[in-house]
């Protein structure tokens, strides 16, 4: 690993860190630097709960909403209440389509 690389892996751990403390959404940069780590560093960043295990999960519109509520730390309940009541009408919204298809 050249010096150059390894800043750059210092610069992006560091930011990685920063959005899972904040829930703040990773860059695109960021994201294509962690598709091509290799398979050890993953391991370790797995291991130290920077990044998470990949299920290979796929979530529908609905549940994946319900986890952003959720996984948002950075918000107050006022805040993820009215997200709730959204969730809920978009729920409602979609059966109801769904029905008349």
């Amino acid at each position: 690993m050249t010096a150059k690389q390894a800043d750059t892996a210092k610069r992006n751990i560091e930011n990685l860190i920063k959005c899972k403390n904040t829930g703040a959404v990773m860059s695109t940069a960021i994201q294509e630097w962690l598709n091509d780590i290799s398979d050890g560093l993953r391991k370790r960043l797995k291991f130290l709960g920077i990044i998470e295990q990949t299920d290979k999960k796929r979530y529908s519109l609905l549940e994946w909403v319900h986890c952003y509520i959720d996984n948002r730390p950075d918000v107050k309940e006022t805040t993820r209440r009215k997200w709730r009541d959204v969730e809920e009408n978009w729920q409602l919204f979609s059966v109801t389509i769904i029905s008349k298809i």
